[in-house]
């Protein structure tokens, strides 16, 4: 278990446009971005309305834009997230 996440991980993902941080999905609801310089998560983000699963997280530049999308298993509902913000 990675610190700062509640819950089993679902999946990882990763960037080649920014090779310091990667994605993690878990069963607690949330997906987490991690920086491999730092020991606890830069930015937790609820995957849906309810704590149940984040399905699938992924992380992706378009334009050099870092985004997010998540999906949550229970709420049909997907996320996209500007990282920027």
């Amino acid at each position: 278990m990675l610190l700062g996440s509640g819950g089993e991980i679902k999946g990882i993902s990763t960037s080649d446009a920014d090779p310091t941080t990667f994605l993690v999905s878990a069963d607690d609801g949330y997906a987490r971005l991690y920086d491999v310089r730092l020991p606890l998560p830069v930015l937790s983000l609820a995957a849906g309305f309810s704590e149940k699963s984040c399905g699938a997280a992924l992380s992706v530049h378009p334009d050099g834009v870092p985004m997010i999308f998540m999906g949550a298993e229970e709420d049909e509902v997907i996320r996209l997230w500007d990282v920027r913000a």
